[in-house]
């Protein structure tokens, strides 16, 4: 929480010219005739008490304060299931739809790291984008080519 002040015409200098004339007005300005000594205390100390909030009002505090929370959204993963991706990546060891499998079971094991409002929804694409789901949590397959059977989280 932080507190502001924001003087009526930006300018401090004036808020103090007012302050010093308000209390120049209470402290001589005393028509009190006719009143008790109490009576006489009890007014100073009513308007010494205007006199701080209108000087309160003359400065115009404010609070401002900032509640963190989880971001929310969902991040859609793009997979690509083309002809193409039966080829061996640059390593020689894997194909590529291996080293993408490997990308996302990474991104899907770390997901805690992303916080608990954010969402992930697997798409693969060729020449159409099929969602596979935007919930992802237990291991299934899923035939995307009859010749190969990928393995993917899915969400309860």
């Amino acid at each position: 929480m932080e507190w502001t002040l924001s003087p009526v015409f930006g300018s401090y200098g004036l808020v103090s010219l007012i302050a010093i004339g308000l209390l120049f007005v209470w402290f001589f300005v005393m028509d009190m005739q006719g009143l008790t000594r109490v009576q006489k205390w009890i007014l100073r100390i009513i308007r010494l008490l205007l006199i701080l909030l209108l000087m309160l009002a003359i400065l115009k505090p404010g609070v401002s304060w900032t509640k963190q929370r989880e971001p929310e959204g969902t991040i859609a993963v793009l997979m690509d299931k083309s002809s193409s991706m039966q080829l061996s990546s640059g390593d020689g060891k894997k194909s590529r739809w291996e080293q993408q499998l490997e990308v996302w079971n990474g991104l899907w094991s770390n997901r805690a790291q992303l916080g608990n409002q954010i969402r992930l929804a697997p798409f693969v694409y060729d020449t159409q984008l099929q969602s596979l789901g935007q919930k992802v949590l237990v291991r299934m397959s899923v035939a995307l080519w009859p010749s190969l059977r990928v393995r993917l989280y899915r969400a309860h």
